[in-house]
């Protein structure tokens, strides 16, 4: 059997410890899923933040979500 993806179950302690009021992974699972299906789904919805600045800026994607905010920051600015 293969071993449990952490997005396929969900806990009190998850419950407990999350600051939003109902985590959608509380009511979401691939369990029906096969295991080849459930590996896919975790293979493309694995989203990795990155934690510094200088991991963030190699990714173009980053590169763009940084510009936008910066962008729209710089565009507030005028509203104050």
């Amino acid at each position: 059997m293969a071993p449990k993806d952490p997005l396929t179950t969900s806990t009190t302690s998850k419950r407990a410890s999350s600051d939003t009021r109902y985590p959608i992974l509380n009511y979401i699972t691939y369990d029906k899923f096969s295991v080849s299906h459930q590996q896919f789904l975790a293979a493309i919805t694995k989203i990795v933040e990155p934690r510094y600045y200088k991991e963030a800026i190699h990714d173009p994607l980053w590169r763009k979500v940084m510009a936008d905010e910066i962008r729209a920051l710089e565009d507030n600015k005028n509203g104050f």
